[in-house]
């Protein structure tokens, strides 16, 4: 599962498919750790 977020996360570009649906993730992370200090993964993921 977190490799799975964490690609999602990373990854610029089109969905797999014939749909050609942008991938949102990517732009969503990036604007959120813009805005805020990492303090660890321990911080980021609620167990």
């Amino acid at each position: 599962m977190l490799e799975s977020m964490y690609i999602g996360c990373h990854t610029e570009g089109t969905l797999p498919g014939g749909l050609n649906v942008k991938r949102r993730a990517f732009e969503i992370h990036q604007r959120l750790m813009s805005t805020s200090e990492y303090e660890g993964l321990e911080n980021r993921i609620a167990w």
